[in-house]
């Protein structure tokens, strides 16, 4: 892609490692292409590395975004973020979407979508392409020409081969996922689609009928669960239960607590209030008797840092008072202890 509009600049048509064909401008579509990847000019995305492991694709995404939150200047809202194992990339929604559409203009659909100097990693030195000055490498960057001195060229030829040999290692950072993955086709003849639809049909038909007989045994459990919790809740406490307060019915009969009312109360508070906080998750809990009153002790999982202030908000909003102590990250995942209390009138 062009750097200073969303025009195609220059294209190549590669096929078992040779460059059949390249050119400039928008592409021909008389070709049986079976993929398309996007190269994105690398003044329009940022990349930068990252140590954090964890199994989850989205506790990864979240903890890498955190991790260089304080280098954008931009509102997450409008970014797009994109992983690896190893790296985070960064570009701007509309312009990807753009870029997308002008693609899709003449013909094609990419399935993957890489910045230019990621996908020139294996040069070693700068150099001018079409508009701008690729300076190569896995955290590389590109710059318009008024800003470089760079006289050196390549050969367009010899950059697809370049690409291709990136594509080949499949070593470089996607672009195009969550919501910018591209719906594909299975390009298989008619019959066998057919026979493979008649197979999916039985195989849903199947496991949908399965799934009914185990939802509803599960319903069966579920409901016996919650009618021996509520008498547990009552005998324990003398009172019904008044919401989802299965969790910490049992810890409750536990610790023996012979203060029923500041229980409900505080957890009727903790319940209402995390429920208004998308992805917080309670961990551990205990109730204390305190000189200075009762009082619940947890430990939450966050979603992210910024989390822990949102939860203190709302739980004073509900007449409660949350006091959280320091907020740890352990494998991309964060974790913090609080204890929440009444508040005094």
């Amino acid at each position: 892609m062009n750097h200073s509009n969303n025009e195609i600049v220059m294209w190549g048509l590669i096929d078992n490692k040779k460059v059949i064909k390249n050119g400039l401008g928008n592409p021909p579509i008389d070709y049986n292409i079976h993929d398309t990847l996007l190269v994105i000019p690398g003044q329009f995305i940022r990349i930068y590395p990252h140590k954090i492991s964890v199994k989850s694709k989205r506790e990864l995404m979240q903890a890498a975004i955190f991790s260089i939150e304080n280098k954008l200047a931009e509102p997450l809202e409008g970014l797009h973020f994109s992983v690896s194992e190893d790296r985070i990339a960064i570009i701007n929604k509309d312009y990807l979407r753009r870029c997308l559409a002008e693609v899709k203009n003449v013909g094609f659909s990419p399935k993957k979508a890489a910045a230019d100097f990621d996908l020139l990693s294996d040069t070693t030195d700068s150099f001018l392409m079409c508009n701008r000055v690729i300076n190569p490498g896995k955290l590389g960057n590109s710059v318009d020409m008024g800003w470089s001195e760079e006289k050196k060229t390549l050969n367009d030829v010899k950059i697809f081969k370049f690409i291709d040999r990136a594509i080949e290692k499949n070593n470089f950072l996607n672009i195009l996922q969550n919501e910018f993955v591209q719906k594909t086709s299975l390009g298989l003849p008619f019959k066998k689609l057919a026979f493979i639809g008649v197979l999916i049909t039985c195989f849903i038909f199947i496991f949908t009928f399965s799934l009914a007989i185990e939802t509803r045994a599960l319903k069966k459990q579920a409901l016996d669960l919650k009618v021996k919790t509520e008498k547990l809740y009552f005998d324990a406490t003398g009172e019904k239960a008044k919401g989802n307060a299965a969790l910490l019915t049992r810890k409750f009969i536990s610790k023996g607590s012979s203060n029923s009312s500041d229980f409900l109360s505080l957890s009727e508070i903790l319940f209402r209030s995390v429920s208004k906080v998308p992805g917080l998750s309670i961990n551990n809990i205990r109730f204390q008797n305190k000189d200075k009153g009762s009082e619940l002790q947890i430990q939450f999982t966050y979603p992210s840092f910024e989390s822990a202030e949102e939860i203190e908000k709302i739980i004073s909003e509900f007449g409660g008072v949350l006091t959280t102590g320091s907020v740890r990250e352990k494998s991309g995942i964060f974790i913090g202890e609080a204890s929440l209390s009444e508040a005094v009138l």
